[in-house]
This record gives structure tokens, C-alpha cells and sequence, in this order.
């Protein structure tokens, strides 16, 4: 699936730092953590994601047949990790 995904700010953000290639994490269609999520892969290459950056990257999931419809379907879906520290805006998908 390809996202336009942003990273929150330092002050909004349970990460210390940014995200590296290959990065896993769990996502969700809405910002609560009793809703059913699905473990992604981050494709960001050799440049890390900044905290606050925002770009056009891969995500690719454990289970796409399952994540992909919900995820496209809600357009927009949050990236958990210690909290919710970033969000993804669905540009295609395979499914």
C-alpha cells in the first residue's frame, strides 16, 4: 500500500527519535486502542522519517487481505507504537 504518512511532532509523539527503514508497528482505522489493528512494515529506504516529516512511502501488512479493504476504506488510518505516533493517508493499494 502506498501512504502519504506523518510522523507528530516530538511534543505529540511517544517516539524518541525517527523511524528507520523496514520499522513495524500496528495500525488501526481510528485512534482507539480497543479496535482491531494490523501489524505494517515501513518501505522508507535509506533516509530515516523525522519526527514531523511527512512522505509518500510503502507500507506493506502481515495479513493485506484482511488490513488492505478496512485501512483503504477508511482512508486514513493511525500507527501505534507506546501510543499513537503517526498517521497514513491511503494513494493506492493493491487490493
Amino acid at each position: 500500500m502506498i501512504v502519504d504518512l506523518r510522523l507528530y511532532p516530538a511534543v505529540e509523539s511517544p517516539l524518541n527519535g525517527p523511524l528507520l527503514d523496514r520499522f513495524r508497528c500496528p495500525c488501526s482505522p481510528e485512534k482507539n486502542t480497543n479496535v482491531e489493528g494490523w501489524t505494517c512494515m515501513g518501505l522508507l529506504g535509506e533516509r530515516p522519517l523525522e519526527l514531523g516529516e511527512t512522505r509518500r512511502v510503502g507500507l506493506v501488512f502481515l495479513v493485506p487481505e484482511k488490513a488492505i479493504p478496512i485501512l483503504k476504506s477508511a482512508g486514513t488510518f493511525y500507527l501505534w507504537s507506546g501510543g499513537f505516533f503517526g498517521e497514513a493517508t491511503v494513494v493506492d493499494s493493491e487490493l
